[in-house]
């Protein structure tokens, strides 16, 4: 069984898994943060300043160290889609998922007939044309695909997003949500909280993973946040690895030195 089918299965199982995110486009970073022990790295193409062939290089380095390669889309668009997957990514964390539409949309990208509409070519996926007909018969199978749900609206619409085949999973946006909500950044207003609830209640019910990406995160709001019911987790991200270790280094050595 590979590495994405694992992940897969623990998607489908609402089994705990860890990952993590990077945004630089530094391979050797990458590497680094997949022999820490996390199952999976999600490359981040939304904000940040990656291009198509830095994307290329994190997966093949973070696929090559071990760990399953996810990348966070720009937006919902196919031909953006089509040629991260070919590229070899294991699956893709799209954003902005407001209905089934959007849903739709995504696994027609990603998945190949009869389940989707993706257009069949050779790339690095597909072994440079070295094996394509194995790849092309299971990566439906084994591709992973998160909704981002991060508008009231998409909360409201939760229910029918679930509907269409192929989502594995769906993660929050707590800051987009919090903003679609008139209460930018108030990750803590009730408002808030109970759209996140929603959200978790509705997942638990249809037996479907929610994710949370916690930027900083502290053992108490790790805690926390699994003791709500998420199921699986992006923690950190590389730049923030090194600037919180840069300071507390700093900071320590100065406390040395009075």
């Amino acid at each position: 069984m590979t590495p994405a089918q694992k992940l897969k299965d623990k998607f489908r199982s609402r089994t705990l898994t860890l990952g993590t995110w990077v945004s630089l486009g530094n391979s050797s970073i990458a590497e680094v943060m997949v022999q820490a022990g996390y199952d999976w790295v999600t490359i981040d193409n939304e904000h940040s300043m990656l291009n198509p062939k830095d994307i290329q290089t994190l997966i093949t380095t973070i696929q090559g160290a071990g760990a399953c390669a996810l990348v966070r889309l720009s937006e919902n668009q196919g031909i953006e889609i089509r040629k991260i997957m070919d590229a070899g990514a294991d699956g893709v964390i799209c954003p902005m998922i407001n209905n089934a539409n959007d849903a739709k949309l995504l696994i027609d990208a990603v998945k190949y007939p009869p389940l989707g509409k993706r257009s069949y070519g050779l790339y690095r996926a597909q072994g440079y044309g070295s094996h394509p007909i194995p790849y092309f018969e299971s990566i439906n199978e084994r591709s992973i695909v998160i909704a981002l749900i991060e508008q009231i609206e998409g909360v409201r619409n939760l229910e029918s997003i679930l509907d269409v085949p192929g989502l594995d999973g769906v993660i929050i946006g707590p800051y987009d949500l919090s903003g679609s909500l008139g209460l930018p950044g108030q990750l803590n207003h009730p408002k808030v909280l109970a759209a996140e609830e929603t959200v978790l209640s509705i997942c638990k019910k249809r037996g479907i993973s929610c994710g949370a990406h916690l930027v900083h995160p502290e053992p108490a709001i790790i805690e926390a946040k699994f003791k709500m019911g998420y199921t699986f987790f992006a923690l950190g991200t590389d730049f923030i690895f090194i600037s919180e270790a840069a300071k507390q280094t700093l900071e320590f050595a100065q406390k040395a030195f009075t």
